[in-house]
């Protein structure tokens, strides 16, 4: 193998857990993030890169649209609706966001408040069936489109 190998180096800066083609290494992240959520920690800080992230305002624009609101109502600082902390979520875990990334994208001070957040959202995702499958709806939406 060639050591100035372009195609080589290309593929492989694509994921950090898989080689090949945007699907198949968006398949590997999802399976990975599917294994992660069942352990409830990283297996590895190497591991915690998002691939391939979804656009920001894509996410934004499905989250306003399936819940029949603008984004503006996203972004307003007194919110702390269900769209919001499903917006929160996805942010991060599909568009690859930190938690200080999603606070400025959704006029939050800091990060913290969207932790805190999070992990209410955690919680009732575990206990609400209809939220959990709007969440879910979402999330395998916005991978598909992407």
């Amino acid at each position: 193998m060639a050591e100035d190998d372009e195609e080589l180096k290309e593929a492989m800066g694509r994921s950090s857990k898989a080689i090949g083609l945007e699907g198949f290494c968006r398949w590997a992240e999802e399976l990975y993030q599917g294994l992660k959520e069942k352990q409830g920690q990283p297996l590895d800080v190497a591991m915690r890169r998002m691939e391939t992230p979804v656009p920001a305002e894509r996410i934004l624009e499905a989250v306003s649209e399936r819940y029949g609101i603008e984004i503006e109502d996203l972004r307003k600082r007194r919110s702390v609706s269900d769209a919001r902390q499903v917006a929160m979520k996805l942010l991060k875990e599909e568009g690859g966001l930190t938690q200080r990334e999603v606070a400025v994208r959704l006029g939050l001070e800091d990060g913290s408040g969207v932790s805190r957040r999070l992990a209410d959202l955690s919680d009732r995702l575990k206990k609400e069936r209809k939220l959990r499958r709007t969440y879910e709806s979402l999330r395998a939406q916005i991978a598909h489109n992407h």
